[in-house]
C-alpha cells in the first residue's frame, strides 16, 4: 500500500536571511516538506548548513530535516513557470515567497527582484492552483505616514523612505490581485535573537551603526564623539519573534490576511538609548554630543573621520528616526491566542550588542588597548550646535 506523504511548500529566498529563518521554522514546527528553488551560482551546502544550524537550536535532528527538503534550480523570473511540473511532481500545494532585493536605491534591481519576481511567483501559484500564497513584505511598505499604519493593503504613498518600500508595496498588490488566498507578513527591522543575540543577516539597521563604529571609531580612541540620537523609538523585532510570529500567522490566520510583526512600542528603546548603550559600553569618550538631525551638526568643525562617521550613521538612521506607528490588532489576536512574542527592549538589545562585540576582534582589541582612557565616565551632552 502506498504511503501518503505530507504536502509540500515551495519556499523562495532560502538563500536570504528571512527566508532561511522561515525555512528553519517550518521544518522544526510543522511536518511539511520544503521545495527550495535556488539559483545555480549559490552554494547549496552552505545554505543548507545555515538552515540546519538555525533549526538545531530547537533540538531538531539534521538527518530527519534533510528527508523533507528538495532543491530545484531556480530559473530567471520570466522562465519561472517551467517549475510547474516539478512542483506538481513534488506535491506542492502552497508557496511562501521570501525572495527579493533589499537594495534601498537601485530601482532596476528592486523592480526585478521584488516586482518582476513576485509577478512570476504569482503566475506559478496560479498554474499550480495553490491553496495559499504567503508573502514576506515589510512593515514600511506604506511609506511615511503620520497616522497609524493599518494592517491592510496600501494604495499609493506620498513619500517613500526608499525605492525598496515602494517596490514592496507594488509586490503586495500583485499578490493580493492574484486570485489566490494570500497571507502578507510585514516585519519591521529584524535584529538578533532575543536570547543569545545571534544574528545571521546583513549589516543593516542597528548592525550598520555598530559596524560603522567598529570600522571608523575603533581604530583609535576618540575623546569626543558626535552622534545623531533623537529620542525616537526604534521599530525593531528579534529574529526569534519574527519566526514565532510568522508561524502563528501561517497556522491560524484566515485567507487574505495582513499582519504586522512589530514589538510593542512601549517596550522599544529609543535611538538615544541605543547610542548610550554603545558609548557607555564600548567607546566611552570624554564627551558625546547628541543631535536630533544631521542639519543640526556643524560639520565644518569636525575632523574628516568624524564627518564620515556622522554621515554614515545619519543616512542609516533616517528611516528608523521617523516616528513610525503600526496597527497590530492581528498580532494582538495571535498573542491572546497563545503566541509568545519576544518584544525588543533595551535589555534584549544589550544581549545583541554583547554578541556583536564578542564576535568582533577589532572592537575587543580597542576596548582592551584603551582601558585607561575608557575608565572616565563619559559626559553626554544634548545640543543643537557645537560652540
Amino acid at each position: 500500500m502506498a504511503v501518503s506523504r505530507p504536502p509540500a511548500t515551495l519556499l523562495t529566498g532560502a538563500t536570504g536571511f528571512l527566508g532561511g529563518l522561515v525555512a528553519a521554522k517550518l521544518l522544526t514546527d510543522s511536518d511539511c516538506r520544503l521545495i527550495l528553488p535556488i539559483r545555480t551560482h549559490h552554494d547549496t551546502h552552505a545554505i543548507w548548513n545555515r538552515i540546519v544550524a538555525e533549526a538545531l537550536v530547537t533540538g531538531a535532528s539534521p538527518s530527519r530535516l534533510a528527508e523533507r527538503v528538495a532543491v530545484l534550480p531556480l530559473p530567471a523570473s520570466h522562465d519561472i513557470r517551467i517549475l510547474s511540473q516539478a512542483c506538481r511532481d513534488q506535491g506542492v500545494t502552497s508557496i511562501v515567497h521570501c525572495a527579493g532585493c533589499v537594495d534601498y536605491f537601485d530601482t532596476k534591481a528592486l523592480n526585478a527582484g521584488n516586482i518582476d519576481l513576485t509577478g512570476a511567483v504569482v503566475k506559478l501559484a496560479q498554474d499550480l492552483h495553490a491553496k495559499r500564497l504567503t508573502f514576506v513584505s515589510s512593515a514600511f511598505s506604506s511609506g511615511y505616514r503620520s497616522e497609524p499604519i493599518p494592517e491592510s493593503l496600501h494604495f499609493g504613498a506620498s513619500d517613500d523612505p526608499t525605492e525598496y518600500t515602494r517596490s514592496k508595496r507594488e509586490a503586495e498588490a500583485l499578490v493580493a490581485a492574484s486570485g489566490i488566498n494570500y497571507l502578507i507578513v510585514r516585519p519591521s527591522i529584524v535584529v538578533g535573537d532575543s536570547r543569545d543575540g545571534r544574528y545571521g543577516g546583513k549589516r543593516y539597521g542597528i548592525y550598520q551603526l555598530w559596524a560603522a563604529a567598529e570600522k571608523i571609531m575603533c581604530t583609535q580612541y576618540h575623546s569626543r564623539i558626535y552622534a545623531i540620537a533623537p529620542r525616537v523609538k526604534l521599530p525593531l523585532i528579534h529574529q526569534d519573534a519574527f519566526q514565532d510570529g510568522f508561524m502563528a500567522a501561517y497556522r491560524s490566520l484566515p485567507p487574505n490576511s495582513v499582519v504586522h510583526l512589530v514589538s510593542r512600542p512601549e517596550s522599544l528603546p529609543t535611538v538615544r538609548d541605543v547610542w548610550d548603550l554603545w558609548l557607555m559600553t564600548c567607546s566611552r569618550p570624554r564627551e558625546a554630543f547628541y543631535f536630533d538631525r544631521l542639519e543640526d551638526v556643524p560639520m565644518e568643525k569636525l575632523s574628516r573621520q568624524q564627518q564620515l562617521w556622522v554621515e554614515l550613521t545619519a543616512v542609516n538612521l533616517d528611516i528608523s528616526c521617523r516616528p513610525w506607528s503600526f496597527a497590530a490588532d492581528t498580532l494582538d489576536q495571535l498573542r491572546n491566542a497563545g503566541l509568545d512574542f519576544a518584544d525588543v527592549t533595551l535589555e534584549t538589545i544589550e544581549v545583541c550588542q554583547h554578541r556583536f562585540i564578542a564576535d568582533s576582534p577589532r572592537v575587543r582589541a580597542f576596548m582592551e588597548n584603551h582601558k585607561t582612557e575608557r575608565e572616565i565616565e563619559p559626559n553626554l551632552i544634548e545640543c543643537g550646535s557645537i560652540s
